[in-house]
C-alpha cells in the first residue's frame, strides 16, 4: 500500500505542525488570545515579539 492511498502529505503535515503546537506552546505573552483574530494578534505585539512568534512555528504553518 502507498502512502498516498490513505492520506495527503498535507494531512501529515497538519497533524504534525498541531502536535507540535500542543507540545510547544507559545509563552502566554506571545500566545494568541481565545478568540482572537490572527491579524489582530499580530497587530497587538511588538515587531520583536512578532519575530519571535515566527521563530517559534513551524515554516510552513503560513503556507497551509
Amino acid at each position: 500500500m502507498k502512502l498516498t492511498n490513505r492520506y495527503k502529505r498535507q494531512a501529515y503535515l497538519n497533524a504534525i505542525i498541531r502536535a507540535c503546537d500542543r507540545a510547544f506552546p507559545l509563552p502566554a505573552a506571545l500566545a494568541r488570545k481565545k478568540g482572537e483574530a490572527q491579524k489582530k494578534s499580530k497587530a497587538r505585539l511588538t515587531k520583536v515579539q512578532n519575530e519571535e512568534v515566527k521563530k517559534c512555528t513551524h515554516p510552513a504553518k503560513d503556507g497551509r
